[in-house]
């Protein structure tokens, strides 16, 4: 029988507008997806943005880190959408996660879904092996092949993102990178301008992308601190969009709007694009907020 700090820290299993399902986790006192799906979340905050399909077309490989992997939506979700489209190629994606109760789940309901049939194929039928750093490596995960020409490795590592970020070596290259934690209001520590640019790093040699729900300022103003240029996702629910994080220059997908300044903002100006600053990645959520808040009093209203 679980204990009580176990049983109060058990998300419980909450269905989404759009029928496929997420968890409330109550220390966070959020959801860990939009209430209007999760699914649908995932398909037009993450995956249509990413433009997936294009780069794994022109180059044959997709390389994808998917941090806060929780549930394994976002990477479930592309898998579907690349196997639907015919492209074939290698596949490789590293999630990062801290929970593993919640990375259980993911294979125990989430690839249930009717919607997510193809994706199932295309992993193992039970879970990816998993571990924290460095015990994982990506040679640790299996390759899984497909009818359709599509070649799939997923790892997933057991850590904490601000521990296992720094040990990624700068050589290894990213396409995608799906930025899921809860909302920076809850822990700014994995918002900050300092992990953006640590991915700045890892996907600048094949100018790739990050996509995230957030449109808070203070992530647009540290992802744009970081190097990028920042645009708007399509709205899901009643949300405004999420955000797409891109290199100067690069052109976004149809139907993104620029997302420099203005949307999702009520008051603040330049002020709320102020980031959250974590340089040696230790700083607890009262220290970040503070930081920030004296930051900000430098600008006018």
């Amino acid at each position: 029988m679980p204990g009580e700090e176990e049983t109060r820290q058990a998300p419980g299993l909450v269905v989404t507008a759009d029928g496929s399902v997420t968890l409330f986790n109550e220390d966070a006192g959020e959801l860990y997806h939009n209430s209007a799906g999760a699914y649908t979340e995932a398909l037009k905050n993450y995956v249509e943005p990413s433009c997936a399909v294009d780069t794994l077309q022109r180059t044959g490989t997709l390389s994808v880190l998917d941090v806060c992997f929780g549930m394994g939506y976002n990477s479930f979700v592309l898998l579907q959408h690349l196997a639907e489209s015919g492209v074939t190629g290698q596949v490789v994606i590293k999630g990062i996660e801290n929970d593993p109760a919640v990375h259980t789940l993911a294979f125990s309901h989430v690839l249930e879904d009717p919607r997510l049939q193809e994706a199932r194929a295309l992993l193992p039928a039970t879970p990816v092996p998993t571990g924290a750093a460095p015990q994982v490596s990506s040679g640790a995960a299996p390759q899984v092949s497909s009818p359709t020409g599509l070649q799939v490795v997923l790892e997933v590592v057991l850590d904490d993102l601000r521990h296992e970020l720094p040990k990624l070596p700068e050589h290894e290259e990213y396409d995608i990178v799906f930025h899921d934690p809860f909302s920076p209001r809850r822990v700014p520590q994995l918002w900050t301008a300092d992990i953006f640019r640590r991915y700045h790093r890892l996907l600048a040699a094949r100018r790739g992308r990050v996509l995230t729900y957030s449109i808070a300022g203070a992530v647009r103003g540290g992802l744009m601190e970081a190097g990028f240029a920042v645009w708007r996702t399509t709205a899901v629910g009643g949300k405004y969009g999420g955000t797409l994080a891109m290199f100067p220059g690069d052109q976004p997908p149809p139907g993104c709007q620029p997302g420099e300044a203005g949307f999702g903002e009520r008051k603040g100006g330049r002020r709320s694009l102020v980031p959250f600053r974590d340089p040696d990645f230790s700083a607890t959520k009262d220290e970040l907020l503070l930081r920030r808040s004296s930051e900000q009093a430098d600008y006018e209203i």
